[in-house]
């Protein structure tokens, strides 16, 4: 089995906009969709860039989501989207509190990269 990663907003953005293209290449493979989130408390963000991509600082600790796969014959981009809102929400969330709520798979990392939980 392979695995791929999709920035599902494209290179080009629009930012946060689902278009379809892990949307068709899970169509024609068979393969689930899995949304993820994150969060990230403190790091540096380009706001140059259309995707308004974060760097942590050293030592923070970054919490990742891994939300319900989803049937691609199912999904919609807008049902993708909220899949991935859900799980930043998360993510926030989970940062909060400091721990995961039950049946949510939350992988944490120390940057960089010196620890890892998962939870």
């Amino acid at each position: 089995d392979e695995d791929l990663a999709f920035a599902v907003d494209g290179p080009r953005g629009p930012y946060g906009t689902v278009h379809e293209g892990a949307l068709v290449a899970a169509l024609r493979t068979g393969a689930r969709i899995v949304p993820l989130g994150a969060h990230v408390p403190h790091g540096l963000t380009l706001r140059r860039t259309w995707d308004r991509f974060r760097i942590a600082w050293p030592f923070t600790r970054v919490v990742v989501v891994v939300g319900a796969p989803l049937e691609p014959a199912l999904a919609t981009p807008s049902v993708l989207a909220r899949a991935i809102e859900d799980a930043n929400t998360a993510a926030e969330r989970t940062a909060a509190e400091g721990h995961g709520a039950e049946g949510e798979l939350a992988f944490e990392y120390d940057v960089p990269g010196v620890g890892v939980g998962v939870r």
